[in-house]
């Protein structure tokens, strides 16, 4: 290891220190350093354990600062990765929501849609029961007034008939009777 000179870098105890000046002793030189704390300290030279000349400093500086502007590239890099995966990821997580929304909402309609044809057929069978119930009372109301006229045109025919009146309740009676083994003629 060569000797330091003054504004030489130099490496004690695993601290950088500056040399700021060299005491020339009977054996062998000391030294006046400055630590990086700003303490200033006297060693001898069998305590530097490495001397850095002002151009290997240089050169380290240049190669921690080429390294540390790799490391943040790639940190850069490694960020813009996470944000474009993270928004990728949003994106994604974002259309399946609208998509659930949409099928949530074609759902619903499918769901109302199927409920108003549901009332629709449900109102179309009450009218539809509704008309049968009025159709067969009319039909029975219209079958009991043709029953009473018949009734009534038999008796006067049986009267014109036979030359005389008749009981109207005994052969009305007779009538009915008759009417109701008609099966044209039957109340329902």
């Amino acid at each position: 290891m060569s000797a330091p000179e003054i504004r030489d870098t130099v490496v004690v105890g695993g601290e950088k220190c500056v040399v700021l000046s060299k005491v020339e002793g009977p054996t062998e030189p000391t030294y006046w350093v400055k630590r990086p704390d700003g303490e200033r300290v006297q060693i001898n030279a069998d305590q530097i354990e490495s001397v850095l000349k002002p151009e290997d400093v240089a050169k380290a500086r240049a190669e921690a600062q080429a390294e540390a502007e790799a490391k943040a590239k790639e940190e850069a890099e490694v960020a813009e990765e996470k944000a474009r995966e993270e928004a990728e990821a949003k994106a994604k997580e974002e259309a399946e929501a609208e998509a659930a929304k949409q099928k949530e909402a074609e759902e619903a309609e499918a769901k109302a849609k199927e409920e108003a044809e549901e009332k629709a057929r449900q109102e179309a069978e009450t009218l539809i029961s509704r008309a049968r119930a009025e159709i067969q009372q009319e039909r029975n109301e219209a079958v009991g007034e043709l029953r009473k006229e018949f009734a009534d045109l038999t008796v006067m025919a049986a009267g014109k008939v036979i030359d005389r009146p008749l009981d109207k309740k005994a052969h009305r009676q007779i009538i009915d009777k008759v009417l109701e083994e008609a099966p044209t003629l039957k109340k329902e």
